[in-house]
C-alpha cells in the first residue's frame, strides 16, 4: 500500500513536471514577466531569434568555441544581454550579423543555449552535447529504442523498482511493468520481470523465468540469490500463473522454473476422482497478506520479510480440497521469519502470550537494507517500534526480531530511502528531514554501519529540488538524483557525481538533463572506467529519451 500511494503522488509530480518543462522548449524570444499583466503590446514581435542551423561544433568539451546561427543580435549594444548554455553563463568571443561565437564555460553540461536580456527578454537555442567522463554506454544506445520497460504500451506508466547481478554475468530486471523490449511473448508472460544482458537487451525467451501464461500478478519489490543459484521474489503478488496462494514470496529454481510441490488434499471420492487427491502450490507455504518490501536472509538461509502487512498466512493442506483451501493465519506486523518451506518462526518477532507478533511500527516502513553483521535497518515514517522510541529508524536484530543498538540513528523526518553499499559499509539516508542525532544535514546523510556520521564527507546546497536517490560507488565517489537544479551552486540536472568527500567530481558531471526517479542501481567495472545500470521511473538522461532503465560509463581519466 504504501509503495502505491507514493507510486501515484510521484506520477502526479512527474506530470506536472513535464507541463513544466514542455513550456521551455518553445525555441523564441519571449519576456520573462512575473506580473499578471502582459508587458507586451498587441501583435509585438522579437527582433532577435536562433536560425535553424546546428551548433557548430553540436559536441564539444569545455573551453571550445561555438558558433550558434542567430539574427538581429549585431544591432545590440554589448552588454545588454549575456549567453548560456544549460544555464551556465559562456564568455562571448564574437557576434557577427548571422552568428555569435561562446566559449563552453567550466563545468558546463549538455543542453540548450539562451540569451538572456537585461530587460528580461529571452532566447531559447538548440543544445549541444558537451564531451566529458561520463556517457550513455555505445552498446547500450545501439539498443535504446527497445531496452524500455513499458506498461499498457507506455514507459511512462511503468516503473522498474530494482535490479539484481545474476551469476551468469546477466541482470535481473523487476517491477511494475507488462513489457520489455518490442514483443510480448504470449506463452510466457514475464510482467514485472525480464532477464537482460549487460548492454540492457533482453534475453530470449528460453532464458527468461518461466513465468506462464499469466505470470505473478502483482508488482515484484524485490529479488534475491540463493546460494543454489536460485531466485527469491517478494512484493505484493498473490498468484503464480493459474496456482493461488502465493502470497508476496516466490522462488524459482536456477534453471528458471517456478518451486512448486504438489500437495496432497482431502478427496471425499478418492476411487472415482483420484486426480483431486493432490493439488499444487507454492514450495513455500508460507506468506503474507498485504505487500513485502524487501526479504533478507539470515546465516541459516531463512527468510525475513520486511512491509506494511498485517498477517502471515499458511495453507493447511490435511483440511484443503482441488477446490478450496483452509488457511492458517497469525497476526504478524510487517516483521517475519519463515525457513525455506515456509514454516513460521515463532522465536522472531513473536509474543506467546498474545500469540501474534510484537507491535510494529506505529506508521509506515519505507524502505530497509540488510547491515554486513546481518541486522537490518529500516526506515519510514514511524516515531515508535515495539512500542519503544524509534524515531524513524530502528535496528533489528536477525535472530530475535528484537530492537538492536548495534545501529543508533534518529531524524526529525520520515527517511524515505536507506541506500547501502556492502563493499565500503557506507549508509545514505534521504528523506523530508532536517536533522539526523541532533545535527543539521538537510535531507541526506552518509552514515557507517554504526550509525555514526561519516565526517569525511561534507555535502554541499542543494537548490531547486531535492535528492531523491543516493549511493555510494564501490571506488568511494557518489552517484545522486533528483529534481534538483543546481548542487554547490554549479548546474546539475537531476543527476550528478561526487568524490569521496561530496565535491563534484571534475569531469563527471557533463551530462544534461535527467528527469524522474531512479529506483536501483547495478554496478560493473569495464576495462576503461565503471559502468552503471540504473533503473527506475524516467524518461530523460542527457537528453536523450529513456523507458526507466539507461547504462552510463564513467570513463577512468588515469
Amino acid at each position: 500500500m504504501v509503495f502505491y500511494t507514493k507510486y501515484i503522488a510521484n506520477k502526479k509530480g512527474f506530470a506536472l513536471f513535464l507541463v513544466f518543462c514542455s513550456a521551455l522548449l518553445i525555441v523564441a524570444c519571449q519576456k520573462k514577466d512575473f506580473n499578471t499583466k502582459d508587458v507586451y503590446e498587441n501583435n509585438a514581435t522579437t527582433d532577435v531569434s536562433f536560425t535553424a542551423d546546428a551548433p557548430q561544433p553540436v559536441t564539444v568539451s569545455e573551453g571550445t568555441i561555438v558558433k550558434y546561427g542567430i539574427k538581429g543580435l549585431r544591432s545590440k549594444a554589448a552588454g545588454t544581454y549575456k549567453f548560456y548554455i544549460n544555464e551556465m553563463e559562456a564568455t562571448i568571443q564574437e557576434v557577427a550579423d548571422t552568428y555569435i561565437s561562446v566559449r563552453i564555460p567550466l563545468n558546463a553540461s549538455s543542453g540548450s543555449a539562451s540569451l538572456v536580456f537585461n530587460n528580461g527578454q529571452i532566447c531559447y537555442g538548440p543544445g549541444i552535447t558537451v564531451r566529458g567522463n561520463t556517457q550513455i554506454a555505445t552498446d547500450f544506445i545501439s539498443n535504446i529504442g527497445t531496452n524500455k520497460a513499458l506498461k499498457a504500451g507506455r514507459a511512462a506508466t511503468a516503473v522498474i523498482t530494482g535490479i539484481t547481478l545474476m551469476p551468469n554475468g546477466n541482470y535481473l530486471v523487476y517491477g511494475d511493468f507488462d513489457q520489455y523490449g518490442n514483443a510480448i511473448d504470449l506463452s510466457n508472460i514475464t510482467s514485472g520481470i525480464q532477464m537482460i544482458d549487460a548492454t540492457g537487451k533482453a534475453l530470449e525467451t528460453s532464458k527468461q523465468l518461466a513465468m506462464g501464461k499469466r505470470g505473478l500478478n502483482g508488482t515484484i519489490n524485490d529479488a534475491k540469490i540463493l546460494s543454489d543459484g536460485g531466485i527469491l521474489l517478494s512484493g505484493s503478488f498473490s498468484k503464480y500463473d493459474t496456482i493461488e496462494n502465493v502470497n508476496g514470496v516466490a522462488r524459482f529454481f536456477n534453471d528458471g522454473t517456478f518451486d512448486l510441490t504438489e500437495y496432497e488434499v482431502a478427496n471425499s471420492d478418492p476411487e472415482t476422482h483420484p486426480e483431486n487427491n493432490t493439488r499444487p502450490g507454492s514450495s513455500i507455504n508460507g506468506g503474507t497478506l498485504g505487500s513485502i518490501l524487501s526479504t533478507f536472509l539470515d546465516n541459516a538461509g531463512n527468510y525475513i520479510t520486511v512491509g506494511n502487512y498485517r498477517a502471515f498466512s499458511s495453507v493447511y493442506y490435511p483440511n484443503s480440497t482441488v477446490e478450496s483451501l483452509q488457511l492458517d493465519m497469525i497476526t504478524s506486523l510487517g516483521l517475519t521469519k519463515m525457513d525455506s518451506y515456509g514454516v513460521f518462526d515463532s522465536s522472531f518477532n513473536y509474543k506467546y502470550e498474545t500469540r501474534q507478533s510484537y507491535q510494529g511500527a506505529n506508521g509506515f516502513v519505507l524502505s530497509a537494507v540488510q547491515l554486513n553483521s546481518g541486522h537490518l535497518l529500516l526506515g519510514g515514517t514511524f516515531t515508535t517500534f515495539h512500542g519503544s522510541n524509534a524515531q524513524r529508524l530502528v535496528c533489528i536484530d536477525p535472530v530475535s526480531g528484537m530492537q538492536s543498538n548495534v545501529f543508533s540513528g534518529s531524524t526529525d523526518g520520515p527517511v524515505f530511502r536507506i541506500t547501502h553499499n556492502k563493499t565500503t559499509g557506507s549508509l545514505i539516508l534521504l528523506g523530508n528531514f532536517k536533522h539526523y542525532n541532533g545535527i543539521p544535514v538537510n535531507g541526506m546523510v552518509v552514515v557507517k554501519e554504526d550509525g555514526s556520521i561519516n565526517t569525511g564527507v561534507a555535502l554541499k546546497a542543494i537548490e531547486g529540488g531535492v535528492v531523491t536517490y543516493a549511493a555510494q560507488l564501490n571506488d568511494g565517489r557518489y552517484m545522486i538524483s533528483g529534481s534538483f537544479s543546481k548542487y554547490d551552486n554549479i548546474v546539475r540536472s537531476g543527476f550528478a557525481i561526487l568524490n569521496s568527500n561530496g565535491s563534484l567530481a571534475t569531469g563527471y558531471n557533463n551530462t544534461g538533463l535527467f528527469r524522474g526517479f531512479i529506483n536501483g542501481h547495478a554496478e560493473l567495472n569495464t576495462f576503461n572506467g565503471v559502468a552503471l545500470l540504473l533503473v527506475g521511473n524516467f524518461d530523460r538522461f542527457d537528453n536523450k529519451e529513456m523507458g526507466n532503465i539507461v547504462k552510463v560509463i564513467l570513463t577512468n581519466t588515469q
